[in-house]
């Protein structure tokens, strides 16, 4: 079922930690005062999400009360009891309980936050700009086979992101680009596909559909995808260079991973979320790269890094002087 699998790295940290603490406490009547108030900690955060649910299911607010009441008194001294042990131990339960929370607050709202800023345009007044680009040989070509992993739901939009690198930030002359997006359904072995036809010839949407055990390697599936439309007359993948298409030697394909990223002029960003982006942005660092994470041959990929803010500032942050 869903989030019941094993994941190794979440293991191999697991076993660390283990390790940790018994180097650390050397006995287990060292970590009593640890032991103690990671328990009443516990029993404090069942009993207010237990509340929480009772709320949610409309039980009279007296009966809430009343059991908050009993329950928050008898582990309220329990809690009272263990924190004075603070120094004798219960600080390693603080300190683990404090690094994993702020990873867990640091992702949740640095997504948040991304997908606040994250703006998507419809696809279709870009394709005639797409087509023209791709046929303007003055234009050097960046590959053959240029490929964009989108997280756009719908076949008609696009990140703006997506389309700055195209046309803005280095113009990336393809014949084909391919749009693939990865949709992840409850149904643990799904493995479906569609292909939408945005530009004939010159620009596919793939659209996955992987059930959560399915293990995205967009490398491998995507190959599959190409197979069966060369193989039902879909597209033609043979190299456009004439010394290699009379030997029909198969094009080259290039994946292009897109990170926004914090930019300190960014005027719209409060310091909180400064503070969360950075954070979000060293553990990023050293966690699994998104390359990785979908089986991309990491020497056909590029990483492009886009400002976050890729609006304008509502008002000039300069003002025109005239020299005398």
């Amino acid at each position: 079922t869903r989030g019941q699998m094993y994941v190794p790295s979440v293991n191999w940290m697991l076993m660390v930690g283990c390790v940790a603490v018994v180097l650390i406490f050397r006995e287990s009547a060292n970590m009593e005062a640890a032991y103690g108030l990671t328990i009443t900690v516990t029993m404090l955060t069942t009993t207010v999400l237990l509340s929480y649910y009772l709320v949610i299911k409309r039980v009279k607010p007296i009966w809430v009360f009343m059991m908050l009441a009993v329950y928050l008194t008898v582990e309220g001294s329990f809690f009272m009891a263990n924190i004075v042990k603070f120094t004798h131990g219960a600080w390693f339960a603080v300190l683990i309980s404090s690094i994993l929370i702020t990873v867990m607050i640091s992702f949740f709202n640095a997504r948040k936050i991304k997908n606040r800023f994250t703006e998507f345009v419809d696809i279709e007044p870009y394709l005639p700009v797409i087509k023209d680009l791709s046929e303007d040989e003055k234009v050097p070509k960046y590959a053959t086979n240029l490929v964009y992993l989108t997280s756009a739901d719908f076949p008609h939009q696009i990140e703006q992101k997506i389309i700055y690198s195209i046309l803005n930030k280095q113009p990336k002359r393809a014949d084909i680009y391919w749009f693939i997006h990865v949709d992840v359904k409850d149904n643990p072995h799904t493995m479906e596909y569609t292909v939408e036809t945005l530009i004939p010839n010159h620009a596919y949407r793939i659209d996955f559909k992987l059930g959560f055990r399915v293990n995205p390697r967009i490398n491998v599936l995507f190959k599959e995808v190409i197979d069966d439309m060369v193989q039902n007359g879909e597209v033609n993948i043979v190299s456009r260079y004439p010394s290699l298409q009379k030997h029909s030697i198969t094009s080259d394909f290039r994946f292009v991973v897109i990170d926004r990223v914090i930019n300190y002029a960014d005027y719209a960003l409060k310091w909180y979320e400064r503070l969360v982006l950075e954070i979000y942005s060293i553990i990023k660092a050293i966690s699994l790269s998104e390359q990785r994470a979908f089986g991309l041959d990491t020497s056909l990929v590029t990483v492009e890094n886009v400002p976050l803010v890729m609006t304008p500032p509502p008002e000039p942050l300069l003002k025109r002087v005239t020299l005398k």
